[in-house]
């Protein structure tokens, strides 16, 4: 069950790792491990969710009030652009917490969500960099510490735009709930139009044709082999016509 994979940490006692350290010991500890509770609300021992590793360091740098905590990584660092697509694209030296979330959710996998939600409650700098170079690395920051106006760029390829014609808003129709129940993600909607996985067309046009007439669906139309491009960075909000300089590039 999804309980068993999505556990998490209910605290940590620093009293052994405290002493350890005291003795110039270094400690090797464990993680990925956490609790839930199940239906007798009896608490039982889980793995944490994906990145686990990441959530148990930060959590302990966290607990111990480290002034900083490294992950050592298989990359360099946080680059500007998936280096996949770009092989030597410019590894970040420093990145905000915000800038790092917003990147995180448009789907990189650099490091954990449970790990950016706790550095936000502590004034603990966290450090990523490779394991298998002499590389920097990138430290993230509660506040930004550069003068950037674009940080990263995440493109989200084989994308399809399902544009459709109903009275009313999608949001007072029972339809997105009828596309959660056939597991379609919805990326960014807009009025009648929304973004989705190209591999999940086959899903909506089933909904279209099995319910679209009982959800008001009147037309639809799906446009495929898109591109959706996030781009994040804290200068964009002091900076007017960041939106037209994209769009003219």
């Amino acid at each position: 069950e999804r309980m068993y994979i999505d556990a998490k940490i209910a605290g940590i006692d620093t009293r052994m790792l405290e002493a350890f350290l005291n003795e110039n010991t270094v400690p090797v500890v464990a993680g990925f491990q956490g609790y839930f509770q199940d239906d007798a609300k009896r608490p039982q021992i889980a793995i944490l969710e994906r990145g686990g590793s990441d959530t148990t360091a930060v959590h302990l740098g966290c607990a111990i009030e480290a002034d900083w905590a490294i992950l050592f990584k298989d990359v360099e660092g946080i680059a500007a652009v998936d280096p996949k697509l770009i092989p030597h694209a410019e590894i970040l030296t420093t990145a905000s917490i915000e800038e790092v979330e917003e990147t995180v959710q448009n789907g990189s996998e650099v490091i954990s969500r449970k790990a950016l939600e706790m550095l936000r409650t502590t004034e603990c700098k966290l450090l990523i960099r490779p394991t298998f170079s002499d590389g920097a690395g990138t430290w993230i920051t509660p506040l930004p510490q550069h003068q950037r106006v674009v940080s990263t760029i995440t493109p989200h390829l084989d994308m399809a735009l399902v544009e459709i014609e109903m009275e009313g808003k999608l949001s007072d129709t029972p339809f997105l709930d009828a596309l959660s129940k056939k597991d379609i993600s919805i990326n960014l909607a807009e009025a009648k139009r929304f973004t989705i996985a190209e591999s999940d067309t086959d899903k909506v046009e089933e909904v279209m044709r099995s319910r679209g007439e009982e959800l008001g669906i009147q037309s639809y139309q799906i446009r495929k082999e898109l591109v959706a491009i996030a781009i994040v960075g804290e200068g964009m909000r002091k900076r007017p016509g960041v939106l037209r300089d994209i769009q003219e590039t």
